[in-house]
């Protein structure tokens, strides 16, 4: 069959719409017939009938059919197409038409709601795929990945970011996902001139969501919503009834309360008004057929409104990445970082109301038992009204997007409790209401949605318990969706239980009345791990299917991945702060899960990777896990090889791989752990030292040197010397000096630092953080290695130098804290050490900060060194020094300082310890110090006060017990922790 030929003179409109009816009937449920259309370059024309002057209703047909043909086009579109699509602004194009049908207010209503429908229908479809491009779905999680992406289609192609910072587009799939042979490379090259098809792809679909986000666009995308009363279906009714009975009687937290109150008290607002609203949208039964066809039009509306703010809220715009591609007009660039663009974005939703919509409601006729209809409904009221509407897909829409405006947002949920529902329950009442709602999807968002809830908003535990309860039911509706419920279910129970250590443990109570969540999950990911084994059959028995076949079992292999990742992730959540779930997963299911989860390491799936990196980190937490089961099951290798994998690029996808294994590495090179030696015999060190250097991906950077502080952490010297040949002092100084500073080296200290070292790249302060975490366990704990340190360094001076520097930065108080304890380790050294500390005046000013400070543990630090260097020196220290102690302090600059301490001799450096600090009024602090309400504080202050009440103090002999010298010793100073929960 050929495609028609669209005319391009707007003469003859009847002619448009029959060659637009028969390009309808050709392209709807046919890839080939959409890939020969984007291929002979239609795309524009197509676009270009969007504006047809409206003469009369055919123009307006024309209109509308375009955009139906656009949204099927865009409809589990390729890159490709999707590419074309924006390339030609269809986007635009589409908001530029729903502008016109606004101000076109003699149309008669139902042909105006058709118009809107086609419009908001076609964006939708280009959205979501926009969306699928350019972020994972926070419901179905990464995917499969780029390695994936061409044997399956695109709509399940992930992302790992959804930020601008490592954006990633998968590669082109230059041929349709059917038995077309229509080849696309040679339209999708003309778009790649200046930038990659793919990159520009990426610029493309985030420009056209800060479009449609835009002030100026917004109100003709919220506008619908409020053209007719939202109908409610009979069915609901009675549930509601019995929902209002038990939220009245059900007791809240009482910040909940507060909220709740507060809502009340603020008069006949918006909000309140939407209450005495609940008869007027109870009409199934009252309204003429007519007039309920409009308001379930009307409802289709929201329903694909909701739709498309579901699918993009989340995603910044193009930032500067636009101005760098010669874009102007962006208005992400002027926020300071996505987080606040996306903020922003919500609260321009929320505030909007009826007011602002530039559409004419639709007259109803309202019968005497309704209410009056609402002066101004807000957006939230709206959305609700649709929740509970009985409507199943747009109750789905509405209950998605309410789970995207609460995702990490207390503000909006807030916003969300000052409301009430049509029916006159709170937003979670009807929410968990909704949980013996018959349509699966219907319960799915509901507490998908309650489960982001409970995560920024206070609830009793009995709440989180229902919570859990439904999405924990969910995992055993497999028969719906194909998969979707079960993998989105997992993934919301992962939210539910993530830093809980109480509901982790709810989650996976035992016994007749438990959830057996880690049996539950288990024989999912070995359903889905058996699923992926059968589909990887025979060449023989594949070449059989036919290509329906092919797709089902391609999508069935796709959502088994997704499966798989989604139960590695909620196993992870689990298990990440309690030892007996890790046991639990390790050493008590039938069949054994570790096996499974050593395999899914090399999955051809990017988000089971990731997902198995995850859990293998919170396995490893247990150090009898660590030290056996993941010993015995060969983790460290496949880690090794994973981060040393040359084939990744440098994309967002293959930066969240590294991140997720570098992060798994830290716990698995501890001191204690047998597979540290895996990692330096297999150039598993060589790659870390590699991404700390180069890597320009902040958290694939900062696990990196989290992994050699493990490394470093409790070591023997050689091993130190082993890692710092490869890193390199220069690297290590550049690192620690931190923001807005530049390195210091042999070619002076104007020098700017390297561009993979800039302080303008992301966690910059947390890089600095554990670059002085490093050199905190290089000193540490023994004299040589502080004279290593010292001599890497450059000596004392550039050391020390280095040193005061970052402390009086005063970046962070964490950054403060990890240079007061390489102050610490250096104190503990023998009497030259000392004595170069002591020298020091900025060092010695820091000391007396530091035991000032707010924060308690950078006022122990500072108590720590001072009962380090008052101390007192034996006579083998003192033998050892003597014969360079006159050099050392010659060369240190001593000189009028020495002579400010009376009776001071080269072996006397605890008594010369005291003299100095009083100098600096560190007695009059530590006076302070004596009743602090921090006990750590407060002992080390007393044990403190002895030392500085008299001139002389014994040496060879201390006052403090032995417990507080082996403290004070230096042993055990240097501190390695594995990466906080990503």
């Amino acid at each position: 069959m050929t495609l028609p030929q669209l005319r391009r003179t707007s003469d003859d409109v009847e002619g448009q719409l029959q060659e637009l009816i028969r390009l309808r009937n050709a392209v709807i449920g046919s890839r080939t017939k959409k890939a020969e259309f984007v291929v002979e370059g239609k795309v524009p024309h197509l676009v270009e009938l969007l504006a047809t002057p409206i003469a009369n209703p055919t123009a307006l047909q024309v209109r509308s059919l375009s955009a139906t043909i656009l949204g099927s086009l865009a409809n589990s579109s390729s890159s490709p197409t999707l590419l074309c699509i924006l390339t030609a602004e269809a986007p635009q194009a589409l908001t530029t038409a729903l502008a016109d049908v606004a101000s076109l207010n003699a149309l008669q209503d139902g042909e105006r709601l058709k118009a809107i429908e086609s419009l908001v229908r076609a964006l939708r479809s280009i959205y979501v795929a926009i969306a699928s491009e350019i972020a994972p779905s926070p419901r179905l999680g990464l995917g499969p990945g780029r390695a994936a992406a061409g044997k399956s289609a695109s709509m399940l192609r992930a992302k790992i970011s959804r930020e601008p910072a490592g954006w990633y587009t998968a590669s082109a799939d230059v041929k349709m996902a059917s038995g077309s042979s229509s080849d696309l490379r040679t339209s999708f090259k003309k778009h790649s001139d200046d930038t990659s098809s793919s990159s520009n792809l990426v610029l493309l679909g985030r420009s056209a969501i800060d479009h449609i986000l835009s002030p100026e666009v917004l109100p003709f995308l919220l506008g619908p919503l409020f053209l007719a009363p939202i109908p409610r279906h009979e069915r609901v009714h009675e549930t509601l009834r019995e929902a209002k009975a038990a939220a009245n009687s059900r007791p809240t937290t009482p910040a909940y309360a507060a909220v709740v109150m507060n809502s009340s008290s603020r008069g006949q607002d918006m909000e309140t008004a939407s209450v005495a609203s609940s008869s007027r949208m109870d009409m199934d039964a009252q309204m003429g057929d007519g007039s309920m066809a409009l308001r379930k039009q009307a409802l289709t509306i929201v329903e694909m409104v909701a739709g498309i703010f579901s699918a993009c809220l989340g995603l910044p715009g193009p930032g500067i990445l636009a101005s760098k591609a010669g874009k102007s007009g962006s208005s992400s660039a002027s926020f300071a970082s996505p987080a606040q663009e996306i903020a922003t974005r919500r609260r321009h939703l929320i505030d909007f109301n009826a007011s602002g919509s530039p559409f004419q409601a639709i007259e109803v006729n309202l019968q005497d038992t309704e209410a009056e209809p609402i002066a101004t409904p807000s957006f939230l009221s709206i959305l609700l009204a649709a929740a509970e509407s009985g409507y199943p897909k747009a109750q789905e829409s509405a209950l998605w997007l309410l789970c995207e405006l609460v995702r990490d947002n207390a503000d909006t949920s807030v916003q969300l409790f000052r409301h009430q529902t049509p029916s006159g329950l709170l937003p979670t009442s009807m929410l968990l209401a909704l949980r013996n709602d018959p349509s699966v999807a219907v319960r799915l968002a509901a507490f998908s949605c309650m489960a982001n809830l409970i995560k920024v908003h206070p609830f009793t535990a009995k709440t989180s318990e229902r919570v859990l309860a439904v999405l924990v039911d969910l995992l055993d509706e497999s028969s719906q969706g194909g998969g979707e419920v079960q993998v989105a279910a997992a993934f919301a129970i992962a939210k539910v239980v993530e830093d809980d250590p109480r509901m982790q443990a709810v989650a996976c109570t035992q016994g007749p009345f438990g959830y057996h969540c880690v049996e539950k999950l288990g024989g999912l990911l070995d359903q889905a791990t058996k699923t992926l084994t059968e589909g990887n059959g025979s060449s023989t028995s594949k070449a059989k299917l036919t290509v329906p076949s092919m797709a089902t079992s391609a999508r069935n292999q796709e959502m088994a991945h997704r499966l798989r990742e989604a139960v590695l992730t909620a196993l992870a959540a689990l298990s990440f702060t309690r030892d007996e779930i890790r046991r639990q997963i390790v050493d008590g299911t039938t069949p054994s899960l570790l096996p499974i989860v050593v395999s899914c390491l090399s999955s051809s799936s990017l988000g089971t990777r990731v997902a198995a990196c995850r859990l293998v980190r919170a396995l490893s937490r247990s150090i009898g896990v660590l030290r056996t089961s993941l010993v015995d099951a060969g983790v460290a290798e496949k880690l090794v090889e994973m981060i040393k994998d040359e084939t990744l690029g440098e994309d967002g996808e293959d930066d969240e791989l590294r991140t997720q294994a570098t992060a798994s590495i830290c716990n698995l090179v501890l001191s204690f752990a047998p597979m540290r030696q895996t990692l330096l015999d297999n150039g598993g060190l060589d790659r870390l030292v590699s991404l700390a250097k180069t890597c320009t991906h902040g958290p694939t950077k900062l696990n990196a040197l989290w992994a050699m502080k493990n490394v470093l952490y409790a070591s023997e010297l050689e091993v130190k010397r082993t890692v710092m040949s490869k890193l390199g002092f220069d690297t290590l100084e550049a690192l620690a000096r931190g923001p807005s500073s530049s390195t210091s080296n042999e070619r002076g200290r104007d020098e700017a630092l390297p561009s993979s070292l800039s302080p303008s790249n992301e966690n910059s302060l947390a890089l600095q953080e554990n670059s002085l975490n490093i050199i905190r366990n290089l000193t540490s704990s023994r004299a040589g290695d502080i004279a290593f340190t010292l001599s890497g360094f450059g000596g004392a001076t550039r050391f020390f130098e280095l040193i005061e520097h970052v402390i009086w930065q005063r970046q962070s108080d964490l950054v403060t804290e990890q240079a007061a304890y390489v102050l610490v380790n250096v104190a503990t050294g023998d009497v030259s050490h000392r004595r170069a500390l002591l020298r020091r005046n900025n060092c010695l000013d820091a000391i007396v900060y530091f035991a000032g400070h707010p924060r308690a543990e950078v006022k122990v630090a500072g108590l720590w060194c001072v009962m380090n260097l008052t101390q007192g020196v034996s006579a083998a220290q003192q033998q050892q020094a003597a014969a360079s102690s006159a050099a050392a302090m010659q060369t240190e600059g001593a000189g009028q300082e020495a002579a400010d301490v009376d009776d001071s001799t080269p072996f006397d450096v605890e008594r010369e310890a005291v003299g100095r600090l009083r100098r600096y009024g560190f007695d009059g602090v530590l006076r302070s110090l004596l009743t602090s309400p921090d006990a750590d504080v407060k002992d080390r202050a007393r044990a403190l006060s002895g030392r500085f009440e008299t001139k002389t103090v014994a040496t060879g002999a201390s006052s403090i017990s032995n417990e507080r010298q082996r403290s004070s010793s230096g042993t055990g100073t240097a501190q390695a922790a594995p990466p906080a929960a990503a």
